[in-house]
Formats: C-alpha cells, sequence, structure tokens
C-alpha cells in the first residue's frame, strides 16, 4: 500500500541535528513500528493499545472482584454473564456483559493472538483461521455473542457499542483506550484492566499513528520541520491550552502516559485528531492487493452475520472463510 505513496525519510530523521528531535526523543520502538527493511518511514505521532475497560457500578452490583492483572478467558466470560440483564422481560439484553469495537480484524486479533495464532501466515501466504488454535478463540467469540448472549454482537448491525457502553449499559469494553476512558457527562465510573490472558497467554497489539510526507513533494524539508512540530511536546501542549476539538497526545511522554493509562484517569478527552490516521503496516508489503481492511472486513461480517442468527454452523462458517481469505491471498 505505502510503495510510492510515503518518502522514505530516514535521511531526514536521523540527520536531524536538533537534539529534541523525533529521533532522539521518541522510543525506537516506535520507529520500529514505522520502518520496513531500515527505512523509516514515517515519524509517530501517538500510539494506542487494546485494553479492557470496564464498568465499575455495574461490575459491583454484580458482586464481582476486581479483575486480576492474569485474569482469564473463563474469569471474562463469568464477568459477563453475571452483568447482562433483561430489565424489561422481552428476551434481549439491555445491559450487556461486553462488547467490543474497531474494525472487524482488529476485533478478533486479540483473540487469536492469544491463542497462538493469528489470520494469515506471512511465511506461506495462506489464512489460519480454521486451525486448531484459531478454533479456540472462534469458540471463545461463539460462546460470548451466541451461547452466553452477554455481548452485543461481533460485527452485526446493532446498537453503537462505544455509545452504549458510555451510557452505563456495558460491562467491559475491550477497545482503544483513547476512545474509552472517563466521560464525565454519564456520571459513570470506569477503571481499566488488561486483555484477560488466553490458551497461549494474553497478548494486544500496538497501534502507532504516524505523520509521513508524500513522495511527490518538492519541500520535503519543509514538510519534515512541519510533521516534526506536529509530534512535538509543544504541539500538544499547545493543543490542550485552547478549546477545540482537537487532541495531540505525542508518544514519549511518559508523564502523560502513566496518566492515560492509571485507573480512574480523567483523560484523555480526545475529541476528533486532526491528523489522518496512516498506518504502516508491515504486513502490506508482503500481502496481495486483494488484501485490503476493507475485503477482510467483508468476508468475517457476511459469515459471522450467518453465525450468529445460526443459519450456519461455526465450524462451516470458517471454512467458508477460510477458503475466501485465500482466494484474497491468491488474487493477483
Amino acid at each position: 500500500y505505502y510503495r510510492n505513496f510515503i518518502r522514505d525519510i530516514t535521511d531526514l530523521v536521523k540527520n536531524d541535528p536538533d537534539p529534541n528531535s523525533p529521533y532522539k526523543r521518541i522510543p525506537l520502538p516506535l520507529f520500529e513500528a514505522t520502518s520496513h527493511n531500515g527505512r523509516i518511514l514515517a515519524i509517530p505521532l501517538y500510539w494506542w493499545t487494546y485494553n479492557t475497560c470496564y464498568n465499575v457500578d455495574l461490575w459491583q452490583e454484580a458482586a464481582l472482584q476486581p479483575p486480576a492483572y492474569n485474569w482469564t478467558w473463563e474469569d471474562f466470560r463469568i464477568a459477563a454473564r453475571r452483568m447482562t440483564k433483561d430489565t424489561d422481560g422481552d428476551g434481549i439484553p439491555n445491559i450487556w456483559g461486553t462488547a467490543t469495537y474497531s474494525q472487524w480484524k482488529h476485533r478478533i486479533r486479540t483473540w487469536l493472538w492469544s491463542a497462538g495464532t493469528d489470520m494469515y501466515n506471512f511465511n506461506t501466504g495462506r489464512s489460519t483461521v480454521n486451525t486448531p488454535e484459531a478454533h479456540e478463540a472462534w469458540r471463545f467469540m461463539y460462546q460470548l455473542e451466541v451461547e452466553d448472549r452477554s455481548h452485543m454482537g461481533w460485527g452485526v448491525e446493532g446498537p453503537d457499542p462505544v455509545n452504549t457502553y458510555s451510557q452505563g449499559r456495558v460491562g467491559m469494553l475491550l477497545g482503544n483506550i483513547y476512545y474509552s476512558l472517563p466521560n464525565e457527562t454519564y456520571g459513570t465510573t470506569f477503571e481499566v484492566a488488561t486483555v484477560p490472558v488466553g490458551p497461549k497467554n494474553s497478548t494486544t497489539g500496538v497501534i502507532v499513528t504516524t505523520m509521513a510526507l508524500s513522495p511527490t513533494t518538492q519541500h520535503p524539508e519543509e514538510a519534515y520541520k512541519l510533521a516534526k512540530f506536529i509530534v512535538s511536546p509543544e504541539a500538544q501542549r499547545l493543543a490542550r491550552s485552547i478549546d477545540a476539538d482537537i487532541a495531540v497526545y505525542p508518544p514519549g511522554d511518559r508523564q502523560l502516559a502513566a496518566e492515560m493509562f492509571a485507573p480512574s484517569s480523567s483523560r484523555p478527552y480526545n475529541k476528533h485528531l486532526w491528523i489522518d490516521v496512516l498506518p504502516t503496516a508491515l504486513d502490506m508489503d508482503r500481502l496481495p492487493k486483494g488484501v485490503t481492511t476493507e475485503s477482510t472486513n467483508q468476508v468475517f461480517r457476511t459469515w459471522w452475520e450467518k453465525v450468529s442468527k445460526r443459519e450456519i454452523s461455526l465450524s462451516n462458517a470458517l471454512e467458508y472463510i477460510d477458503v475466501e481469505l485465500n482466494a484474497l491471498l491468491s488474487a493477483e
């Protein structure tokens, strides 16, 4: 995707004499996420990871103990069941034990990773969604939504999980911490826990949002200076000092990161980011053009909707998903 789309900025980044340059200030592992074959393709702007944000009021009403750092899938499932309620007797939950948001592939990859697998094997170029390891993750997702009815739904049309969570009607929300932390408007207390431990231990991804340069720019030095300013602490402080619908969280600010991930944190008031998200996924150089976010999301959404409505068995759906992903992977 980024071939002929993003300028190689290795020279600009590494030769910057400024002692406070991004390369000298931002943790190098974040630059590793924005590099490919030794070439730096973007400057990290901010980063986030999946967490479990939970509603303390619903948690206490269900007589649950705060989740331990090493809590398991089974602990998560029990908590979700106990917080799920049908308050009006119509057979449909009004309060859900859990929900997830983000793109489909991000919703499921945390569980696949925890089961010791992924959507693809990049060495063979084949789908791995129908392997024995993946079946554990899919089975767990099926139990939450279909058997227990404690999950709002992994991909079917329905209420927005973030709004429902913010209204105090979801016990646990897995997702990006930027959008999951407290909104004082609703007067509900939220806390943050880790993603539960799966069969192959607890695993989650880190997403780095970046500033990149166009390969056609006639002024790369000036463009680099602008990008450098946007990711700077000065720009972040400026954004926080004005009453505007923008927020910037440059990486490397350890105090801010600590506050963000602390229980009962009041941050972040992340409204509408003023910088486009431009991921530089290393996987993209190894995948065919047919494997895009939308194409993979569509495959999963289509078949999971049939599973959730019990129109097809989980095992049969995984066979179809596997076939369609392999078709995308083998497309020229």
